[in-house]
């Protein structure tokens, strides 16, 4: 799945990773990913598997994402930073977004494909509603972003 050519199934797939707390054999295709992949969603989530699950030959690249991704964000997800209190109790709430184009309008797009990455770095892909919006009943709590559908 980290080969594969779309760039939300890749995301995805370092998500699980991050999230099991796991890396696949040396960590060499993580770290690739997280060097080299062309979108930002995916090198961000290589940068939480790195960070979830750290291997020894980690440090260089994520030294190197930290100072210079071309991504602020990116390059944020590969700083350090203090470990969160776990809970044993996932939170979850609803949400309702509404998917709106970088036009000067700013309203919103019925019918329009979206991509929503949750806090933990899970990609959500799918097409608005009549209205322009999409519902999640059960999101995990923390920030999520609406972010611009990869071209194919």
């Amino acid at each position: 799945m980290l080969a594969d050519g779309r760039a939300a199934v890749r995301a995805n797939a370092l998500a699980a990773l991050a999230a099991a707390r796991r890396r696949c054999s040396d960590g060499r295709g993580e770290r690739k990913l997280l060097a080299e992949d062309p979108s930002d969603l995916v090198r961000g989530s290589a940068a939480r598997a790195l960070m979830a699950a750290p291997l020894a030959d980690d440090g260089p690249v994520l030294d190197r994402c930290s100072a210079a991704d071309r991504s602020a964000e990116v390059a944020r997800l590969c700083r350090p930073r203090a470990p969160k209190l776990a809970t044993t109790l996932q939170r979850t709430h609803a949400i309702l977004v509404f998917v709106v184009g970088e036009s000067a309008t700013r309203t919103a797009k019925p019918r329009a494909p979206f991509l929503l990455e949750y806090e933990d770095g899970v990609v959500r892909a799918g097409v608005a509603d009549r209205r322009g919006a999409t519902f999640d009943p059960a999101a995990p709590a923390g920030d999520v972003v609406l972010r611009r559908t990869p071209a194919p």
